[in-house]
């Protein structure tokens, strides 16, 4: 149940056929951060001044959304009318109808395992450069390329003794010789005690690259403690120290004891992480309000429960972007160290972006509510119309 609501702004992906909330939390960062004033790694061009604070969860707001709703026919395909243009309710949960509901402080728990798995399973397929589950793909390139000025991991045209397109090698993720030494690491080095973190290793594949048969578990022994150390000294500094410090925010969080003193931290630490976005989607989750939310639970470690304190959709598409500042590689015939081959499939779809309308690939917004679903114009119409919706909203509730 999203507390931020109208303060997303989402984005289609042409290329990546998905909704993204991209570039929404620089609002919460504090106000001389420097991510504010980057026009480069976020959406071009674009700087944010406007300083927001995390919203809390407001029961009675979310009553009175709940109780204006009115049922839609049948024959409309959804359970409410509206769906999608003054709301995105798909259904009233069976525990918002108690009476008690809107006066409860946390609302309802997310399950730690499932998120920790999300998070760890993106980042390991990515920074691993697993083929085939890496979000580190030619759609996302395209999109990247379209979003923000990024040059050096733009997709390059075939030029000079290039006859093929090629996907420059991204500083977040290993070259096929750092990978085949950090899997025989993982392989015959790293020892576990019995039954602990035994499937990563058996699933470990050096003729094919991948790592195959992992479960919850072993996602949450790499994030916490493997994903630190087999990426150290592969990984630029800049990039594996943010990756440290969330594997070390996962590894505290998740700790069987918890120090009060240490969520305060651990909320600033966290709401400095955010700001480096991903536009292929690590993950589907963010991280802002877990600390916090944690004082309501009298700081009960998520060990006891199994569960986080407050639902991490809150915030849309976005948890982690390993981007650098601009180190523009020399543009000549000689093809850059790590480029990667682009397959047939994606060469044909490469072509096309010479004479492609991307607004025809653009569908209607059925997910998100046109009020916060941005086509990049600030038209006033467009400001007007949104306004309207609102008032329509204030006056049903």
């Amino acid at each position: 149940m999203p507390s931020v609501q109208h303060r997303l702004e989402f984005l289609w992906l042409n290329k990546g056929r998905k909704y993204v909330a991209f570039d929404t939390n620089r609002q919460y960062l504090k106000r001389r951060h420097p991510f504010r004033e980057d026009k480069k790694n976020f959406k071009k061009g674009k700087v944010v001044h406007e300083v927001t604070e995390v919203p809390k969860f407001d029961g009675i707001v979310v009553d009175a959304e709940l109780r204006a709703l009115v049922p839609a026919a049948s024959e409309v395909g959804h359970q409410f009318e509206g769906y999608g243009v003054t709301h995105n309710w798909t259904h009233e949960a069976a525990l918002t109808k108690l009476e008690y509901y809107k006066d409860l402080e946390l609302p309802h728990n997310i399950d730690v395992m499932h998120t920790v798995k999300n998070v760890a399973e993106s980042l390991f397929h990515t920074c691993l450069n697993i083929p085939g589950k890496s979000k580190d793909n030619v759609k996302a390139r395209v999109d990247v390329e379209k979003l923000c000025d990024r040059k050096k991991l733009h997709m390059q045209r075939p030029t000079g003794r290039r006859k093929n397109w090629f996907k420059p090698h991204a500083d977040f993720c290993l070259d096929s010789i750092q990978k085949k030494e950090a899997f025989r690491w993982l392989k015959y080095v790293v020892m576990f005690p019995d039954g602990y973190c035994s499937n990563m290793i058996k699933g470990v594949n050096l003729s094919t690259g991948k790592v195959t048969g992992l479960k919850s578990h072993d996602y949450h022994i790499w994030i916490e403690r493997l994903m630190p150390v087999i990426l150290r000294g592969y990984l630029p500094e800049k990039i594996w120290r943010v990756l440290a410090e969330l594997s070390h925010f996962f590894r505290t969080l998740c700790a069987k004891q918890i120090c009060p003193m240490v969520i305060e931290k651990l909320q600033v630490q966290k709401a400095a992480l955010n700001g480096w976005e991903v536009v292929f989607q690590v993950s589907p989750h963010g991280n802002l309000p877990i600390p916090s939310e944690d004082d309501y639970n009298n700081i009960d470690p998520v060990t006891y429960e199994g569960i986080f304190y407050q639902e991490e959709e809150d915030f849309g598409h976005f948890e982690l972007e390993c981007v650098l500042e601009e180190d523009l590689r020399n543009e000549n015939d000689a093809e850059p160290r790590g480029e990667s081959a682009v397959d047939l499939k994606d060469i044909d779809m490469l072509e096309k972006l010479q004479v492609e309308d991307d607004s025809d690939d653009e569908p209607a917004p059925i997910y998100q509510a046109p009020t916060y679903y941005s086509k990049d114009s600030d038209s006033d119409s467009d400001k007007e119309k949104e306004n309207e919706i609102v008032n329509e909203i204030d006056d049903g509730w």
